[in-house]
């Protein structure tokens, strides 16, 4: 009797239906058409944060209006299930297309109107002409986070449109507290990453002192911090250690704001002149092979104060001391 009763209440167990765990209970179900992978290129990564890479496609103008118009409903329900206010795309990729300002500005209005921030947008090797300036000046300045790196490399683009890119970072944010050079969790800053090379008509007397004293005049009016002797545009020299990431040239909020890496050899006296303890073999963020500093010291020699290249001191001769001196912070301060 006993053995019977004890497999009946087995058996009364086994049958009785499980408990969803608090946590099952507790999620909401999801919302109609906001499965993983319903737009074309678009996923969401485990971070919550977005991925999407249309790179090859062969898209058009058209192509991009009309990725546009089937991904904003499904963009819509991300935006109103997400917990934070505001969604962020990790990368948007539509590189090696064929894109021109029409479709960048359905792309970039799409971004807008949802409110989705951007950290690395790729639209390079496209054939994005002048007039789509205005439309990314326009995302850069009301994006809703930092924009960490822009990619129009191998395009159509001309000065002006160059010009107008730079202007934006330089005045974007609020009075007083610009957005651009960017500073981490740590207060560390760093400049954005912006690729311009290969666009014919783009490259001519960026560097130079002329685009600085405008942007300069353009911070300082905006209550910036903008000393004379800050730096804000930098061509990114591989031997000062300049990646995405860092900028070996950083003087904290003040600048560089914009890095302009691979652009070809900058006016004469504009280049730092960095120790050789900083060189670093860093590549590029896509495809193209790295382009050697115009002020690259070869292996074997050193660079005197003067700029003059010499033999290195044989191993028994104490070298003469280093350009580059401690800053306050630890990093080091370069003298031009």
């Amino acid at each position: 009797a006993e053995a019977r009763r004890a497999r009946a209440l087995v058996r009364a167990v086994w049958r009785r239906p499980m408990r969803p765990a608090a946590a099952a209970r507790d999620r909401p179900a999801p919302r109609a058409g906001a499965a993983r992978g319903a737009v074309d290129g678009l996923t969401v990564r485990c971070s919550g944060s977005l991925q999407v890479v249309m790179r090859n496609r062969g898209l058009d103008d058209e192509g991009v209006a009309a990725w546009c118009r089937g991904a904003r409903a499904h963009l819509q329900g991300l935006v109103a299930s997400a917990r934070s206010p505001r969604l962020t795309a990790s990368l948007v990729d539509f590189a090696e297309n064929d894109i021109g300002g029409t479709g960048v500005r359905a792309l970039l209005g799409l971004l807008l109107d949802l409110g989705i921030g951007v950290r690395v947008l790729q639209l390079h090797k496209n054939r994005i002409t002048p007039d789509a300036a205005q439309a990314l000046a326009h995302y850069i300045a009301e994006s809703p986070r930092a924009l960490e790196e822009l990619h129009l490399s191998h395009n159509l683009l001309d000065r002006e449109a160059a010009a107008a890119l730079l202007e934006a970072f330089a005045a974007s944010g609020t009075r007083g507290q610009p957005t651009y050079p960017m500073r981490d969790v740590r207060e560390r800053y760093r400049p954005v990453w912006l690729r311009l090379e290969s666009n014919p008509a783009a490259a001519a007397g960026l560097l130079g002192g002329a685009l600085e004293g405008a942007l300069r005049r353009r911070r300082l009016a905006l209550a910036f911090p903008s000393p004379p002797g800050a730096r804000l545009l930098c061509a990114a020299p591989a031997i000062c250690g300049c990646t995405a990431g860092r900028c070996g040239l950083q003087q904290g909020p003040q600048g560089p704001v914009v890095h302009l890496p691979f652009m070809g050899a900058a006016p004469r006296g504009s280049d730092p002149v960095c120790s050789q303890s900083q060189r670093l073999a860093v590549p590029p963020t896509h495809e193209e092979p790295p382009q050697m500093c115009s002020n690259l010291v070869p292996l074997g020699m050193r660079l005197l104060p003067t700029g003059e290249v010499m033999d290195a001191p044989s191993p028994d001769v104490v070298p003469a001391p280093s350009l580059a001196q401690p800053g306050p912070t630890g990093e080091p301060l370069l003298f031009v």
